[in-house]
């Protein structure tokens, strides 16, 4: 992490070459207040004046303490380059990239309405299902945009071949406009990232994970089509369909258990919708729908059948009183006085802060959600402030000096469970305990070496540097099979010292001593029989 005393390190925009519609930020960003936060980082709303224009916008950074991590610095920049591709109603996409003394930042459209985690809950709360038809429009809507991003292609024009793994709840923006977003490309995989994830480790989140995910092995568009079915039961059924706080757990349940039945979890689903719920969740990729825009296509015409969807009437009736409140206080933020550059910081820095931030308490535990909660409905409809006069004296909110940021912690801890568990765990060498444990590590830009062992299964390691608090779920591999060495029948046995003797009194007439046979550099070739077999566990 760098200070304004520091050599600053080189701007974004260097590292984006492969962004065509993202240049390094020119304009200023004013704080108004913090939105979200979540384990990489925060997402702030910001206000940009140029004349008499005005406009708020969703901007995201990276949490103090990682700003200087290498790492976390290439997937912030990875997520620019992907986001910053798409072009899609049903996306939120990056408009603009750049770096100040508060490290590097993405801005994003601000998004006037809730998350779709948090339209489940208010169903939940109030025990009260929406109906299916809007159920199945958010749905299409997601469908679409994943699409979108499946079908992405670089500046060569080649397939990008992206699949945004992190399909959740928290990652779908519902609009007041009725316009569903898909969100959060923090932990998207495509062809060329400068970012990979380390063997046996997961990145996303795990209730919303496919088989083959689970498994460690090659992923596709339907891997994200499976997660689009867990959102859709839970927007069904306002339920989570694989609960646990087990990760282990979870894991076991999404590899074993057979699909759910949405006839039984509801009794209102049609029929068409339950045999498309069942493809979408099914164990084997091969048996789920080829694409999104099939999925999105299926769904449209189930719900022609059950006439006109207003989704955005639906939402200014359930929650439009609560948004008006909270566009009215935005805009009162926005709207206070701004500090004189005298008294705060340079650059897009013309940060000012008008209200204390909403600090989160929950600590960063899982690599599994690198950027889970991040965007919580962080993005999109610009709101245009222009037009609405105030006077000074109706702003509650007094301007504050900035304040120092916080400070970075001293320590982090690494949650390791494995699958299965009781592994035993080291860390450098040193003996941890057995999994599932918490390790308590001291800040540090150093690898460390996590090694577990479990009888029957292969030895793992796997290199973590503690920046931030993680937690690791390592699926184990069973040793393969030896096959037993075939025993000597009694006929070769008692025949083979004979054969010996007979060699020995051929090898030398004189001395009766067989002559010793010529060395070899190379090793015999083993004997067929002894050769061990192995068998692969997928």
């Amino acid at each position: 992490m760098w200070s304004a005393e520091q050599s600053p390190r080189p701007p974004l925009s260097g590292m984006l070459t492969t962004v065509d519609e993202v240049a390094f930020a020119t304009t200023q960003y004013r704080r108004v207040t913090e939105l979200a936060s979540g384990g990489m980082g925060v997402v702030e709303i910001c206000v940009r004046r140029s004349g008499t224009f005005e406009r708020l916008y969703a901007v995201k950074r990276l949490h103090p303490h990682l700003r200087g991590d290498e790492s976390m610095r290439a997937m912030f920049v990875d997520e620019a380059r992907v986001a910053g591709l798409l072009r899609h109603a049903n996306v939120v996409s990056v408009l603009d990239v750049g770096e100040d003394q508060q490290g590097p930042f993405l801005v994003m459209d601000y998004i006037e309405g809730v998350s779709l985690s948090r339209f489940i809950r208010l169903h939940a709360r109030a025990s009260d299902l929406p109906p299916v038809a809007i159920c199945t429009h958010i749905a299409s809507q997601i469908a679409r945009g994943l699409h979108a991003a499946h079908e992405l292609v670089g500046k060569d024009g080649e397939a990008l071949h992206l699949v945004h793994r992190d399909v959740s709840p928290q990652n779908v923006l519902v609009g007041h406009d009725g316009v569903v977003r898909v969100t959060d490309f923090g932990v998207a995989k495509a062809l060329g990232r400068s970012t990979h994830t380390s063997t046996g480790l997961l990145k996303g989140k795990v209730g919303y994970m496919a088989p083959e995910h689970l498994r460690f092995e090659p992923l596709d568009r339907r891997t994200d089509l499976f997660a689009l079915g867990v959102v859709f039961f839970e927007l069904l059924t306002a339920r989570r369909l694989y609960p646990g706080r087990d990760a282990s757990e979870v894991a076991r349940t999404i590899l074993n258990a057979p699909p759910p039945d949405f006839g039984d979890a509801r009794a209102d689903v049609a029929p068409a919708l339950v045999e498309l719920a069942f493809r979408l969740l099914a164990k084997d990729p091969a048996d789920r729908p080829g694409t999104a825009a099939e999925v999105a296509d299926r769904l449209d015409e189930i719900v022609a059948e059950e006439g006109p969807v207003d989704l955005a009437g639906y939402i200014e009736a359930r929650i439009g009183p609560e948004l008006r409140t909270e566009r009215a206080r935005i805009r009162e933020l926005a709207a206070a006085p701004e500090q004189s550059s005298s008294e705060g910081p340079d650059a897009v820095g013309e940060t000012v802060i008008l209200a204390q931030p909403r600090i989160s308490s929950r600590r960063r535990t899982a690599t599994i959600s690198a950027v889970a909660g991040i965007a919580l409905a962080a993005v999109a409809v610009g709101m245009s402030l222009r037009g609405e006069t105030q006077e000074k004296s109706s702003v509650s909110t007094a301007v504050v000096r900035p304040q120092a940021p916080p400070q970075a912690p001293s320590t982090v801890t690494v949650q390791v469970d494995s699958h299965p568990q009781g592994a035993t765990v080291k860390v450098g060498g040193h003996l941890e305990g057995r999994t599932p444990l918490s390790v308590e590590l001291p800040v540090g830009e150093q690898e460390l070496a996590f090694e577990l062992s479990l009888p029957g299964y292969v030895t793992t390691t796997h290199q973590v540097v503690p920046s931030a608090d993680e937690r690791l779920v390592i699926a184990l591999s069973q040793q393969p099979l030896v096959a037993p060495p075939v025993a000597a029948s009694p006929r070769a046995a008692a025949t083979s010292p004979k054969t010996g003797a007979t060699q020995s009194k051929r090898g030398n007439g004189r001395s009766g001593k067989r002559r010793p046979a010529p060395s070899t550099d190379k090793p015999a070739a083993p004997d067929e029989a002894s050769r061990p077999r192995f068998r692969r566990f997928d």
